[in-house]
C-alpha cells in the first residue's frame, strides 16, 4: 500500500474526522472488544500524536454494525473511506482519540 501522497494535512483530517456514529452508540461494546484485541496482541494503541508520524500509515474511522439476534460487530475496514483502493491494513482511530494498529 503505497500511502506516499498523504499529506500530514490529510492525515489529521481523516483522524478529525473521528468516528462513525455507530461508534459512539456501542461504546461500551467496543472498549471491551478492543481490550480484548489488545490482550490478544492482534492491535497496538498509540495515540495519533505518535502514530501519526508512523511510515505509510492510512485512517479510517471506526464504527459497528448492528446484526439481528446477536451483538453488534465492530467494523474497522471502510475501503470507500477517503481511501478506496488503498485501504488494506492500517490504524484506526478508536473512540478514546487513540489510533489502532493491526498487528
Amino acid at each position: 500500500m503505497d500511502t506516499s501522497s498523504w499529506t500530514p494535512q490529510h492525515k489529521d483530517d481523516c483522524v478529525a474526522y473521528s468516528c462513525h456514529k455507530s461508534a459512539e452508540i456501542h461504546k461500551e461494546f467496543i472498549r471491551e472488544e478492543m481490550a480484548e484485541f489488545i490482550e490478544k496482541g492482534f492491535w497496538v494503541v498509540l495515540p495519533y500524536s505518535i502514530a501519526k508520524d508512523l511510515p505509510d500509515s492510512a485512517y479510517s474511522p471506526l464504527g459497528t454494525k448492528e446484526e439481528r439476534d446477536r451483538q453488534a460487530r465492530l467494523v474497522v475496514d471502510h475501503s470507500l473511506f477517503l481511501i478506496n483502493e488503498l485501504t488494506k491494513a492500517h490504524p484506526y482511530l478508536s473512540t478514546e482519540g487513540t489510533v489502532c494498529v493491526r498487528g
